[in-house]
């Protein structure tokens, strides 16, 4: 069995029957060497690791310390030995080799940790001047602009919505001694959608793989003559709800801190687009 699957195992039996918790960046990892007088063996180091970012993002489970063992499926998966100092801090003796393994493990489940602040903006601008995919965006006469902090490899909603208030009908209303109509009202929502997944593809320090998929919808309304009439002989009015929806799925390899264009939409008119640019920000330990 390799490390890999190891570690995917270790990951599946932690978290399995737990629920989950919300993300938190993980802190700095540091790896200390230890001066002693003694070395176990020729070849091996003693080292300190601070592991205490596991115990805020691993999921708990009733009576089980779930840091301790997953340190001890990862100390076993890399052929290290592993003892507790205080809590999550561990030494850990090994051949350079073993302590290479076992950071390299560390970091990749601190990698599937990552948190990212991602921030989504619509705007409008004039259709011969739309911007290519991929190209960076200069958001002005922004219809939506928000953000939401998404876990690496978790996929994650992120929306701006607004209800919209209309005239559906009029409800006949009889007294002792007049009749009439009371309006009647119902809501709509208008707004933006998306469903956004980090880290499907290749990576790198300066950019990561995003997906999106998403819907940007706008209502309009219309008056119409109900064949109703008030006590006065005028004519009553409803309004009718026309909602335009456009939908967006895209895959790409965006640049960190950079909002960049994912999608070119055609707006309500015939001279405008629709432009929605994404831009994502690593969060700091």
């Amino acid at each position: 069995m390799t490390a890999s699957t190891l570690l995917a195992s270790a990951l599946v039996s932690l978290t399995a029957g737990s629920a989950a918790t919300p993300p938190h960046p993980p802190l700095v990892a540091r790896s200390l060497a230890l001066i002693t007088s003694v070395q176990p063996d020729e070849t091996e180091e003693v080292r300190v690791y601070d592991c205490r970012d596991f115990e805020m993002f691993l999921p708990p489970v009733p009576e089980v310390n779930v840091t301790e063992q997953m340190l001890a499926r990862l100390a076993n998966a890399s052929g290290v030995s592993v003892e507790p100092i205080s809590g999550a801090i561990v030494s850990v003796v090994a051949t350079p080799a073993g302590h290479t393994a076992f950071a390299r493990l560390l970091a990749d489940v601190r990698k599937l940790h990552d948190v990212f602040q991602v921030e989504l903006i619509v705007f409008r601008m004039p259709k011969g001047e739309a911007p290519a995919l991929g190209a960076p965006a200069a958001p002005q006469n922004v219809v939506v602009r928000t953000s939401q902090t998404v876990q690496r490899m978790r996929a994650a909603s992120i929306e701006s919505v607004t209800q919209r208030t209309y005239l559906s009908g009029w409800q006949p209303v009889v007294g002792q001694q007049a009749s009439g109509y009371e309006s009647r009202t119902e809501k709509i929502e208008e707004g933006f959608r998306t469903i956004v997944f980090i880290g499907a593809g290749p990576e790198s320090a300066e950019r990561s793989r995003v997906s999106l998929r998403g819907r940007v919808s706008g209502v309009h309304f219309q008056d119409v003559q109900a064949p109703l009439v008030d006590r006065k002989g005028g004519e009553l009015l409803v309004q009718l709800p026309s909602v335009v929806s456009r939908t967006f799925d895209t895959d790409m390899s965006l640049p960190f801190g950079k909002a960049t264009v994912v999608a070119v939409l055609d707006a309500e008119n015939e001279e405008e687009s629709l432009v929605v640019a994404c831009a994502v920000k690593r969060m700091q330990p």
